[in-house]
């Protein structure tokens, strides 16, 4: 079991939030972007080994520190894109997994990955 905690508020990453420039391309706003690097140098601080590669299953947990919490179905997208490489080889490797959003007084999230 890989336990990983991010400190920091989570953000939502769906396409309502992308960018379209000139030429039909999709870019990411740059709070989500900070965002994922901010997700990956917290990974990569708490998880030394090789990108894991079979199937997974992860629990994530968001934690706010007030009731304004998103959409919990939009949440687990930045984090998941954002430990691709660092942690598993592809998120298309999370085959179960739960998730869960609460007030807790902090901006955190909590990771448990298990593999399969």
């Amino acid at each position: 079991m890989i336990c990983i905690v991010i400190p920091q508020r989570a953000l939502t990453k769906y396409n309502g939030q992308m960018t379209n420039r000139r030429g039909g391309r999709i870019f990411l706003r740059p709070e989500v972007k900070w965002f994922e690097m901010a997700c990956r140098k917290n990974a990569l601080k708490q998880y030394q080994g090789e990108p894991l590669l079979g199937p997974l299953s992860v629990d994530i947990v968001f934690h706010f520190s007030n009731n304004k919490m998103p959409d919990l179905f939009n949440l687990p997208k930045a984090v998941c894109d954002a430990l691709n490489k660092i942690v598993w080889k592809d998120d298309r490797q999370i085959v179960k997994g739960s998730l869960k959003k609460i007030n807790s007084g902090e901006d955190r999230i909590e990771i448990t990955i298990i593999e399969l």
